[in-house]
């Protein structure tokens, strides 16, 4: 099957939703507050959406294989929702076409409406809202030596990667003039800038894999 749980939503993905079309199939899409409505509803909820979306069924004409896909779908949706009220997420989001074999779920930071909506394609209007109104940031904490990189979007912070380099330490060396010791500063500045091109290097790596709204840049004066 077609699995995915995605935590950092991206426009790449939300354009790949909203062109998936499984015909002959059709994909059940649900949007669900876990911790609002849900949360003090349990899941009378759920399975009011389910009715209505069934209601809805009813009124269409849909081959065995459909409706079969469809009421796999359905089926699906208690584990979903079971499944993601154990994590951190405020709301959870879920693509499905049991006869494609295709699973996607999304966890969300923010409430949304609920609903359950079957249609050819995936229902993916709140998710891209979502995006406009939430930036993505790329965050580079960077010091001499060290650097970790984050993303932050939708009030979710990710630890990216981390990156590092062997500088030496400072120190104060006797010479005639201070000529050993402008050299040792030389040698110490050259390992830095190294540092800072490598940590660069990895910011345009990540830039290119993902889209960002912005970069924040943080760390000693010196820095930055």
């Amino acid at each position: 099957m077609n699995k995915e749980r995605t935590l950092v939503l991206t426009r790449g993905q939300v354009e790949a939703l909203r062109t998936y079309r499984p015909s002959p199939y059709l994909v059940t899409t649900l949007y669900l507050d876990v911790t609002g409505a849900f949360a003090t509803g349990g899941r009378g909820v759920l399975r009011r959406l389910v009715r209505e979306a069934r209601a809805g069924l009813a009124e269409r004409e849909l081959t065995r294989k459909q409706r079969q896909s469809v009421e796999q779908d359905l089926a699906a949706l208690e584990r979903i929702v079971r499944d993601a009220r154990v994590r951190a997420g405020r709301s959870v989001a879920a693509f499905l076409c049991s006869g494609a074999d295709y699973e996607q779920v999304v966890d969300l930071p923010h409430p949304v409406k609920d609903r359950v909506v079957v249609g050819e394609t995936p229902f993916v209007r709140p998710l891209a809202v979502m995006l406009d109104e939430y930036p993505r940031y790329l965050v580079v904490l960077v010091d001499r030596a060290q650097a970790r990189l984050l993303a932050v979007h939708m009030g979710w912070v990710r630890a990216l990667v981390d990156v590092s380099s062997d500088v030496p330490q400072r120190v104060k060396e006797a010479g005639y003039a201070g000529f050993d010791e402008r050299r040792i500063e030389r040698h110490i500045d050259d390992h830095v800038l190294r540092h800072y091109k490598k940590v660069a290097g990895t910011v345009r790596e990540l830039v290119g894999e993902r889209e960002y709204d912005m970069l924040i840049l943080g760390g000693p004066a010196e820095s930055v």
